[in-house]
């Protein structure tokens, strides 16, 4: 049965075109919202692809906010102790697999590893010079840390890797190889943009982990509202008891969820909370 008002404990709240403007900012509108459900005992999380390196403090100095699910829920934390509370990661062996497919084609992704991503230099350089990041770029400088050669410093790390996510221009090439990696190897892929391909493990996605975070907790599914925009927030929108697609979002997001807030530049996250809470 879909919560109501008043039963909701738990909101998850992606960053990009969610929680953020297209100036990747949080207003005071929606600030003033978030502080305001954490006044009302509810538990508000940013929910996101970034790594906890790439979390901003915008939101993490929220009064109030103790955790965050990261790398499209491989990695869910406390912020303030750095610690995990839940992790599905890929196994090295695995990454490496991938790596290997990956540089057959002539690309270097990024790698996430206990919360922070290592990338080649030179896959590092092509970024910065062939892409237009716009507001993710002092994103992308905050959390990106060069290597030589990631293949050597992951293997030598010897830690199973949190997500794998590559930068990739071309369309019909990103399509291929979405469906040659399905058959290379169990994993979940996914995009945040649409220049880019995420892949984690097979049973990772932002739904599952923060319904497996809410029965920690004791929270039921229920009692968990949900807010995104785009492919790799479906699970999430999915899985909560108040599912909520951002005005500015993908059809497919529109169309699995419960409600339809305004878009990121109107305040939408504030305005579902004002919907659905009474603060």
């Amino acid at each position: 049965m879909p919560a109501t008002k008043n039963q909701i404990r738990l909101i998850a709240l992606d960053l990009d075109g969610t929680v953020f403007n297209e100036k990747k900012e949080i207003t005071s509108v929606v600030r003033s919202a978030i502080r305001s459900a954490i006044a009302c005992n509810i538990i508000v999380m940013p929910a996101t692809g970034r790594p906890m390196a790439g979390l901003p403090e915008d939101f993490l100095t929220i009064p109030g906010v103790t955790y965050a699910l990261t790398s499209n829920g491989a990695r869910i934390i406390n912020i303030h102790t750095k610690k995990a509370v839940f992790e599905d990661t890929l196994p090295l062996s695995q990454a490496l697999l991938i790596l290997d497919y990956m540089a057959g084609y002539g690309y270097i992704p990024d790698v996430y590893i206990d919360g922070e991503v290592f990338v080649e230099r030179t896959a590092y350089e092509q970024v910065l010079k062939n892409f237009d990041l716009g507001g993710l770029l002092p994103y992308f400088l905050k959390s990106r840390q060069p290597v030589e050669n990631l293949r050597e410093y992951i293997e030598k790390k010897g830690k199973n890797i949190e997500k794998i996510n590559l930068m990739i221009q071309d369309q019909k090439k990103k399509q291929e190889m979405m469906q040659d990696l399905f058959r290379l190897t169990p994993v979940s892929i996914s995009a945040g943009l649409s220049v880019n391909i995420e892949v984690t493990s097979k049973t990772v996605n932002k739904g599952t982990a923060l319904i497996k975070f809410g029965e920690q907790l004791g929270i039921k599914k229920e009692q968990i509202m949900a807010c995104g925009d785009s492919s790799n927030d479906l699970d999430m929108i999915k899985a909560a008891g108040i599912g909520v697609a951002m005005g500015n979002a993908d059809k497919e997001i529109k169309a699995a969820a419960d409600f339809i807030t305004k878009t990121n530049e109107e305040d939408g996250v504030a305005y579902a909370i004002k919907t659905f809470i009474d603060i």
